[in-house]
This record gives structure tokens, sequence and C-alpha cells, in this order.
């Protein structure tokens, strides 16, 4: 747990989800900072938050689509049994939401 420009994702997805008392299926990891017009952009210490993700139990994440290339550095074996979601801004959530919710 951090707060942050890195945090400000995970911020923007917890208030909604309060709000509208969504729930997911399983563990879901935001990280990427959120602009006042709604897009999504790069945060630093890919590997550091994956490592964290993936020693919590999670194994989906939502990133800004700017860290692609970052994320494409990291070692296979980081990469492997995850998921990631890349996105440019807060309204592609909704697709996210809609397939990772709980019923």
């Amino acid at each position: 747990e951090k707060d942050g420009a890195s945090a400000g994702l995970a911020f923007f997805i917890n208030f909604v989800c309060q709000l509208k008392q969504i729930k997911f299926k399983q563990p879901i990891a935001f990280s990427g900072e959120v602009s006042l017009d709604g897009r999504v952009l790069r945060v630093g210490g890919l590997k550091e938050k994956i490592c964290v993700a993936k020693m919590y139990g999670i194994f989906k994440i939502v990133l800004p689509r700017q860290s692609w290339a970052e994320y494409q550095t990291l070692s296979k074996s980081l990469r492997e049994d995850i998921s990631v979601y890349f996105i440019d801004e807060v309204e592609e959530l909704k697709k996210i939401i809609d397939k990772e919710q709980e019923v």
C-alpha cells in the first residue's frame, strides 16, 4: 500500500467500486497516475509492483499503456502467471469491470 501518483488509478477504481457496490471475482492490482481529464499515465517501479502483487496472490493487474515498453523489458519469469490489462483512459475500466466483476 502506497499513496502518490502511482496510486491514482487504485484510488479511482476503489471509489467507483464503493459507489456502485462492485466486487471482483478475484483480486486485481491497479497502478497508474490519473490525470484530471481521465488519462491513465505511466508510473515507475513496475518490477517491484508486480513482485508485490504476486507475493500477495494477485495475478491480474491493470497498468497504463504507457508502461508497455517497460513491461516488455521485465524477465519472462516475472511476467508469467499474470494477466495484464493496459489502458489509456479510465473509461476503459468499464470493459474490465464488466469482465471481472462478481455476478
